[in-house]
């Protein structure tokens, strides 16, 4: 990364592509640490991070077994550590993917490869974050 100047603010969505790859939790968490001290390295002093951690997707946990609420709740354990702000999309979304995956369900906010949010879903996280920057203490 380049020195970022004046950005004050670092809003990152996490954990939507990692529930598909094989990582173990503990390279996760490694590789958080590391993108909170990058980021410290080259942010203004005293800027905010934002993670925002992904709804389980709906992919098939035979063949994709790493599941969100293990990230998240690993996330977080580090965002307190590092008094990093943490928004869990889970309960905004719903308490299963049954309630609001793709096909089958009337809030359906995930698209077609099970994993991404569809146009709802995005309204969503934009209400979601802008709530978190809101009512930011």
């Amino acid at each position: 990364m380049a020195r970022l100047g004046n950005i004050r603010t670092f809003i990152v969505p996490i954990g939507t592509n990692d529930q598909t790859y094989n990582l173990a939790y503990a390279s996760y968490e490694k590789s958080m640490l590391a993108w909170i001290d990058e980021v410290g390295r080259v942010a203004s002093r005293g800027a905010d991070i934002l993670w925002v951690c992904a709804p389980e997707n709906g992919r098939d946990p035979a063949t994709f077994p790493l599941r969100m609420a293990e990230f998240t709740k690993r996330a977080k354990a580090v965002a307190l550590a590092k008094n990093i702000a943490l928004l869990d999309m889970q309960p905004l979304f719903g308490t299963a993917y049954a309630d609001y995956g793709f096909g089958g369900t009337d809030r359906e906010l995930i698209t077609a490869d099970l994993l991404h949010p569809n146009d709802a879903g995005g309204a969503v996280y934009r209400q979601a974050i802008r709530n978190a920057l809101t009512h930011r203490s």
